[in-house]
């Protein structure tokens, strides 16, 4: 079985990143797309991170894909 993770990456007024992670994305999202609802977030103002602060900026983001195999004993 295949698990894959959309991780959004936001840096914060306190110089520091915080991820976001999208379990089961649609696998077909483009850039503009990615980037577009990365900053709807930021805009919105609905996430202070503890010592982190605000997301004020994108980092990056990145499909991450594992291999899952059950081993039965």
């Amino acid at each position: 079985m295949n698990e894959l993770k959309l991780y959004l990456v936001f840096t914060t007024e306190n110089n520091k990143t915080h991820n976001l992670i999208i379990d089961w994305p649609k696998s077909d999202l483009d850039g503009a797309t990615i980037q577009a609802a990365m900053n709807d977030v930021i805009e919105s103002g609905a996430f202070h991170v503890g010592d982190k602060g605000r997301l004020t900026g994108i980092a990056e983001a990145r499909y991450i894909e594992r291999t899952i195999t059950p081993v039965i004993f």
